[in-house]
């Protein structure tokens, strides 16, 4: 479930991704877009700013705190992908469809875990059983240690590194779009995906065909 869950997520995050590169590319055939964007050492550094550690954040939407608390073993995202902990949990937080990537089929992909990305793995489960048991608050200082993935913290860092540089880059209006997308969005939804692979093993194999009758191999056999 847990894979599940985090390949679900890191899907919407590059749904969001896709969208931000087609406006990129559409707002490229735009007169104005292709102008030189003005003040563009200011609005990076805004973006440096909100990548500082204890940035403030953009406020949940109205009504969704609550949903990210629950009694302890009180939720089945199992039953319920709308609960927390489920694969369309956000979806249901902001009332929308699901995200087109997502709900692409309805049979979930059966995913393993990602030999080299076992340990993130462990880690969220560690943090989801502290969670399930109310005792996050108690254990601060453990979560913390359980939240900074090594690979995980590089492989953010990296894309936000790669972030700044391409806005450093960036000269007209409709390439901030594409660093979002590509950095901000994508290279994210990546770091987020890496620690599950599809399980090939759980996939229904095609049949092979029958070999095909030649009308020489028939009349050899005659």
């Amino acid at each position: 479930m847990l894979l599940d869950t985090v390949e679900a997520d890191a899907a919407r995050v590059i749904s969001v991704a896709d969208r931000y590169q087609e406006m990129a590319y559409s707002m490229q055939r735009q007169r104005w877009a292709n102008a030189v964007a003005p003040g563009q050492a200011a609005r990076l550094q805004r973006v440096r700013a909100l990548g500082v550690a204890g940035a403030p954040a953009a406020p949940l939407p109205e009504g969704a705190a609550p949903r990210l608390t629950a009694a302890t073993l009180s939720l089945t995202p199992g039953a319920d992908p709308s609960a927390l902990g489920g694969r369309q949990f956000w979806d249901a937080i902001h009332g929308g469809s699901r995200t087109e990537v997502v709900a692409v089929s309805s049979t979930p992909t059966a995913w393993r875990v990602n030999v080299t990305r076992g340990m993130a793995l462990d880690r969220m489960a560690a943090v989801a059983a502290l969670q399930a048991l109310d005792a996050t608050a108690s254990n601060q200082s453990a979560v913390s240690q359980l939240l900074n993935d090594p690979r995980s913290r590089d492989c953010f860092e990296m894309a936000q590194l790669q972030l700044y540089q391409c806005m450093s880059a960036a000269h007209f209006r409709y390439e901030n779009a594409f660093c979002l997308g590509q950095h901000g969005l994508r290279d994210v939804g990546i770091c987020m995906s890496a620690v599950g692979q599809p399980d090939t093993s759980a996939m229904t194999p095609i049949p092979a065909a029958a070999p095909a009758t030649t009308s020489s191999s028939s009349s050899s056999r005659r």
